[in-house]
């Protein structure tokens, strides 16, 4: 998921996206504990957030 206001890429479980989705609110809870507002899907990423990526290689 990238973040709308930043242009970093995060990881998001599919529990917390699907939270996200329940709240109405257009931000979610990534990886790397930020609460982030999603991007438009038509840009790509400007950066990787590495804690995310790390975490995510985890998993």
């Amino acid at each position: 998921m990238v973040n709308g206001s930043d242009g970093w890429a995060h990881l998001v479980t599919e529990q917390a996206y699907e939270q996200g989705l329940r709240e109405h609110t257009g931000r979610y809870t990534v990886l790397c504990g930020l609460r982030i507002p999603a991007a438009s899907m038509v840009a790509p990423p400007d950066h990787r957030c590495l804690p995310c990526h790390e975490l995510g290689g985890r998993a």
